[in-house]
Parts: structure tokens; C-alpha cells; sequence
């Protein structure tokens, strides 16, 4: 009697351990499974704000018929640097501007996304001007150009 008393503690002993067994290994498919789901949400959130709108402001260096090269300051290298940035039928510009009307030296703001490394335009503002302090008072004394000086400026050669 005592015998099978411990022989059948011992299968209950074996047959607790293979179920634990079969519950730890469920219990990893699960974190493992949910892991790569998590994953794949995170990637495709990740995507969604790498596309998502961004700003940039500078000073155009270069125009063409697709593209704008905007001067602007990193401020991790504390230098400024020319980036690009296509344009297409798509850009919208505010305030009716046109690209026939930015010229080099003028200052914008770009709203891009990223398309695979490249910065497409959806909207192109012209900035006001980018005067700090100082730079104010001494256009001050200097004076603001009239509307008709600001005109030539923009009249093609």
C-alpha cells in the first residue's frame, strides 16, 4: 500500500511538472507573440510620425524648377548647412507666392515630409525676416524700404 502511494506521488509529481511545462511554454509563445506584435505596431507608429509633417526654416541658396537649397542652422554643429528639398506641382505657397517668385537670399519656412531620405515641400512660406535685436535697431536707423523698392527686388532680369 505504501508502495503505491509513492509510486502514483510519484506520477502526479511528473505529471505536475509536464504541465507546468506545457503552461510556461504557452506563457512564452504568448510574451513572444506579443512581442512581435508590439514590434510591428511600433514600426508602422514609428513610419507614421517619420512621415508625418515637419518644418524647417533657412534661407533659399539655390532655386530650381524642383527643388529648393535652403542655408540652415544645425544647431549641433552650430554651422549652417544646405539641405534640399523637391518641389512639385503638388507645393502649395502661401500668401500667393509662386516659386517664380522666391528669390535667393529670401527667407521661408518649408513644411516637408520625408519621402525615403528625401524632403518633398508641401507648403512654402515666405518669412517676414529673421532680424534679431540689434539687427532691428539698425535697420531702424537705416529705414524700411518703401513698397516700390521692395517690388524691384522681386522683378526678374
Amino acid at each position: 500500500n505504501i508502495s503505491v502511494t509513492v509510486h502514483s506521488k510519484k506520477k502526479g509529481e511528473v505529471l505536475m511538472k509536464k504541465v507546468l511545462a506545457m503552461v510556461g511554454v504557452a506563457a512564452i509563445l504568448c510574451f513572444v507573440g506579443a512581442n512581435a506584435v508590439f514590434a510591428q505596431g511600433t514600426s508602422a507608429a514609428t513610419s507614421a510620425v517619420e512621415n508625418k509633417g515637419m518644418i524647417a526654416f533657412g534661407t533659399i541658396s539655390k532655386i530650381e524648377k524642383d527643388q529648393i537649397v535652403l542655408l540652415e542652422y544645425n544647431e549641433e554643429t552650430d554651422a549652417e548647412e544646405e539641405k534640399i528639398y523637391s518641389v512639385s506641382d503638388k507645393t502649395q505657397f502661401s500668401d500667393q507666392l509662386t516659386l517664380e517668385d522666391l528669390l535667393v537670399g529670401d527667407p521661408i519656412e518649408i513644411s516637408y515630409v520625408d519621402e525615403g531620405g528625401k524632403k518633398v515641400a508641401q507648403n512654402i512660406k515666405l518669412e517676414d525676416t529673421f532680424l534679431e535685436g540689434d539687427e532691428w535697431e539698425e535697420l531702424g536707423e537705416q529705414g524700411l524700404p518703401t513698397e516700390e523698392e521692395s517690388n524691384l527686388e522681386k522683378v526678374s532680369p
